[in-house]
């Protein structure tokens, strides 16, 4: 059967407002979401300093949601070690900090530097009690070391833009991926273009991904449009045509107790 997933990103204390109100809205067309959480210091001092976050973040897991890592801080860094040198090099480092808005974090990193980010994520994660079992990077974008150490760490799966990749299997998984973009002066264009693609990959009961991110609520337009696409990934899964998974389900239900926990 095809497949829809619903991810909510960048959730964390400085968005947990927005975070809340949209798997509120996700609930409300009975469906079920992976959220994508930031546990450093993005926005706010982190999320094992806010126990309301953390207590959520438990209620929303236990009613069938999936707990996702999304980086560490939220913000493009440059790995000195790893940095690009060569003209292509350089103009694909520029144009994935353009593509992410400032957030593409993991895009160019090397090993070390990877694995320490993923370190400190996953160790704040664990003092709240959350054991991810997948990784998708701020902006959808990571640089090859970065993603041939989410695997040695142990990671089920991490995903991009267009692909969800098996990190266990080397398995790779086509699905587009729509999401809104705030602020652009095209944005209710977009929306509408989203929402038609989305509505016709559901109709005919093709697999797709919808990403929400919390400035979306901040247009009603994209809100709308947003609502509109739920209430067809919705239609579809009564009528047994698509059925609207988590990440850790899409790669074959992955659990925290299968995690390979390999050292780098």
């Amino acid at each position: 059967m095809s497949v829809a997933v619903i991810s909510i990103h960048d959730v964390a204390p400085a968005t947990f407002a927005r975070s809340r109100e949209w798997l509120e809205r996700v609930e409300a067309h009975g469906l079920r979401a992976t959220l994508l959480v930031v546990p450093g210091p993005w926005g706010s001092d982190g999320l094992e300093h806010h126990d309301d976050v953390v207590a959520w973040l438990h209620d929303v897991a236990a009613r069938g949601h999936e707990l996702s890592l999304h980086g560490w801080e939220h913000r493009a860094v440059v790995d000195p070690v790893w940095a690009p040198t060569s003209r292509r090099g350089q103009l694909r480092s520029a144009y994935g900090r353009l593509l992410a808005r400032g957030c593409a974090e993991f895009h160019d990193l090397g090993r070390d530097e990877a694995a320490r980010r993923l370190r400190l994520g996953l160790a704040v994660m664990a003092r709240c009690g959350i054991e991810p079992v997948g990784f998708t990077p701020p902006g959808w974008l990571s640089s090859p070391p970065a993603r041939s150490v989410m695997a040695d760490m142990g990671f089920a799966y991490t995903t991009s833009q267009w692909t969800v990749f098996d990190l266990r299997t080397d398995r790779r998984v086509r699905i587009p991926a729509v999401s809104q973009r705030p602020g652009s002066a095209l944005a209710g264009i977009g929306a509408t273009l989203n929402r038609v693609f989305v509505r016709h990959r559901a109709r005919r009961s093709a697999s797709v991904r919808l990403a929400l991110h919390p400035n979306d609520l901040h247009h009603r337009s994209l809100v709308d449009a947003t609502e509109q696409m739920l209430a067809d990934l919705a239609a579809a899964q009564r009528r047994g045509s698509l059925d609207v998974v988590t990440y850790a389900e899409l790669v074959g239900g992955a659990t925290p107790s299968s995690r390979r926990m390999v050292s780098v």
